[in-house]
């Protein structure tokens, strides 16, 4: 399968093995990190661990750290590179099957369309 990817000003053409799964990642963006045992009686559910509320909080942590690092890099790409950005809704999926894509594609395409607005403006 081959995958033209955005990198530098001429794109990067990639062949990946066929009979794989791949997914593109993207994190959402998230509120802050709660309270878990707060968050958790909210949605109506317990924590039958102590210990359970304490391990939320620093996957809840991780997550918000990781979150951060990718918005700074994007930044940090869409500093250096005089290229637009398009930006793709994450799918909160384990695969990318023909709903996905068609989610996907849409948002690409009015992605796409927005752009060709801008240079006509």
């Amino acid at each position: 399968m081959r995958v033209h990817l955005a990198y530098s000003r001429e794109g990067l053409s990639v062949d990946l093995p066929e009979g794989y799964e791949y997914q593109v990642l993207e994190c959402p963006p998230l509120p802050a990190a709660a309270d878990p045992v707060a968050a958790a009686q909210a949605a109506g559910a317990t924590l039958p661990d102590p210990d359970q509320a304490a391990r939320l909080a620093a996957a809840a942590a991780f997550r918000e750290t990781r979150q951060d690092l990718q918005a700074t890099q994007a930044a940090r790409l869409a500093a250096g590179l005089p290229l637009p950005q398009l930006l793709l809704p994450y799918q909160f999926s384990a695969e990318l099957g023909p709903e996905q894509l068609g989610v996907l594609s849409e948002a690409l395409g009015s992605a796409i369309d927005a752009l060709a607005a801008e240079d006509a403006a």
